[in-house]
């Protein structure tokens, strides 16, 4: 590694058969899939002050899971659980 930091450069970590990269790990083929739509929903308008969370998940576990950490993200918090049926 050179000491110096202005001669350092980003190398990406995998090169592989997945089109692109984000910051150096491979996208996902359904990368653009998932952006378009996220990008196509009308967003709601938020009057301020408010702290706004998203959270996404890829698990292979199922939803159920997804409402249990959900849940017991929610119970940590203070707050009510989202219903399950809630998108």
């Amino acid at each position: 590694m050179a000491d110096d930091p202005s001669k350092l450069e980003f190398q990406p970590r995998v090169k592989g058969s997945v089109k692109g990269s984000v910051m150096g790990f491979p996208a996902h083929e359904g990368r653009p899939g998932a952006l378009g739509e996220v990008h196509a929903r009308p967003h709601p308008l938020v009057e301020k002050p408010r702290v706004l969370v998203q959270l996404s998940f890829m698990t292979e576990a199922g939803s159920g899971v997804d409402q249990a950490v959900l849940s017991e993200l929610s119970r940590r918090l203070g707050i009510a659980a989202p219903d399950p049926h809630a998108r």
